[in-house]
């Protein structure tokens, strides 16, 4: 066995062996310890990049912006990362959206690319909108019970850091918000200032409300747990309202997506079922036109829709 090990071949395969095992060592060591300033760095960066993207300057108005810096706020506001690639996708599939179909159904190809542009601006405000109302929607659903944590928190004798650090363990998005709160207080910034900069990145009435409870009781004192219960109810009741809203409407707002949707559904299947149907009326120079007018009338009709059967609550 002993000659065996000492053979070049064996030997060789030891010293690499005990060399790559101690390669393994530091890079695992070294590993563990960068994973740690990683995160702690990654935190950092993602608070410092959410708060500069989502606040204003200072005595500046939103409207006065760079447009680079309103487009990233509005990335910010809508639950996703300042680096996410979200706008130039929907840029690229609502251009391609447009520009593919109307060659199929045999459109100019001048007007196909003439309409991509458009709709390559217009798909990612429209998915950015979308995002930001399941945004709102999911943190609207999650803060009563945000505050249910706090309060019980506080109750239990905890200081306010400390409970802002157990509310960051519950589920996005609430989690991830009241996570660059906590880091913000961790790392020096005081707790209403941090308070005002998620009431910013959020910018919703009952995020409002829990930074004016918790302002008050920073510079007056008194039993914030007390304050947040009665505002935790408060919330409740406001979204049982907004429920009751919703569910009155649900016949209008079902109206308003029939009709909207109805046009386009059977223009494309008589494209399908009948190509020739209306014959050559697209050579006549009043169809893009007409078409044109049209399509702007029912925008117009369905933003009236939709704002007669939304309800700020």
């Amino acid at each position: 066995m002993i000659q065996a090990l000492a053979s070049p071949p064996a030997m060789y395969f030891v010293i690499f062996a005990c060399y790559l095992l101690a390669i393994q060592g530091v890079v695992v060591s070294y590993a563990r310890h960068a994973s740690q300033r990683n995160l702690i760095k990654s935190r950092l960066q993602t608070g410092l990049d959410t708060a500069r993207h989502a606040r204003p300057a200072s005595g500046n108005r939103s409207s006065s912006l760079p447009l680079r810096w309103q487009l990233t706020s509005s990335v910010v506001r809508a639950g996703l990362s300042p680096k996410s690639q979200f706008v130039p996708i929907c840029a690229i599939g609502g251009g391609l959206a447009v520009f593919v179909p109307l060659l199929a159904f045999g459109l100019p190809p001048w007007l196909a690319a003439s309409l991509s542009p458009v709709a390559a601006i217009v798909a990612p405000i429209i998915g950015l909108k979308i995002m930001r109302i399941r945004y709102l929607r999911a943190f609207e659903a999650q803060l009563p019970e945000a505050i249910d944590t706090l309060i019980r928190s506080l109750r239990a004798g905890h200081p306010v850091s400390a409970s802002l650090r157990l509310v960051r363990n519950l589920p996005a998005p609430i989690g991830e918000a009241f996570a660059i709160v906590s880091d913000e207080v961790t790392y020096g910034l005081d707790l209403e200032t941090a308070m005002r900069n998620m009431q910013v990145r959020v910018d919703q009435q009952d995020v409002a409300l829990l930074v004016s409870a918790i302002s008050l009781q920073v510079k007056t004192g008194g039993n914030l747990a007390e304050l947040l219960d009665r505002l935790s109810k408060v919330i409740r009741e406001r979204q049982r309202m907004r429920l009751k809203a919703r569910a009155l409407s649900a016949e209008a707002r079902f109206s308003a997506i029939a009709l909207s949707v109805l046009p386009i559904l059977l223009f494309t299947l008589l494209q399908f079922i009948a190509p020739g149907f209306y014959g050559g009326i697209w050579k006549d120079w009043l169809v893009v036109p007409a078409l044109s007018i049209a399509a702007v009338w029912l925008v117009i009709g369905n933003v009236i829709m939709f704002r007669m059967v939304r309800f700020d609550i």
